[in-house]
């Protein structure tokens, strides 16, 4: 009885944990300034959608090629995968090793 208790407290707690797990997009639709969390909300840039992700969650990479260079510091968790895909398997190419375009202020 006492270990049916036990498994049933359990079992009680992890169900309330929430789900922390988030997904987010790119495409060259996108916009740095979206939130990134869906598709029509993308964000333009590879380093914006790493840059958003946590332990556990989803970066989907829309169909295009990406001039830019991708940089991040503990992306993972060893008890959480961290996944960074492309949406259409062989459509998604970064290129960081050409130029990025020539940028201009805008007000």
């Amino acid at each position: 009885m006492k270990n049916k208790l036990i498994v049933g407290l359990v079992a009680s707690v992890l169900a309330m944990q929430p789900l922390v797990a988030a997904e987010y997009f790119v495409n060259k639709q996108g916009a740095d300034g979206n939130d990134g969390k869906s598709r029509g909300q993308a964000y333009a840039t590879i380093q914006k959608g790493v840059d958003a992700l946590a332990a556990g969650d989803t970066l989907t990479i829309g169909p295009g090629e990406y001039p830019e260079g991708v940089k991040r510091v503990k992306l993972g968790a060893a008890d959480a995968d961290t996944v960074i895909r492309a949406e259409i398997r062989g459509t998604a190419l970064l290129r960081g090793d050409v130029a990025a375009p020539a940028f201009a202020k805008v007000d």
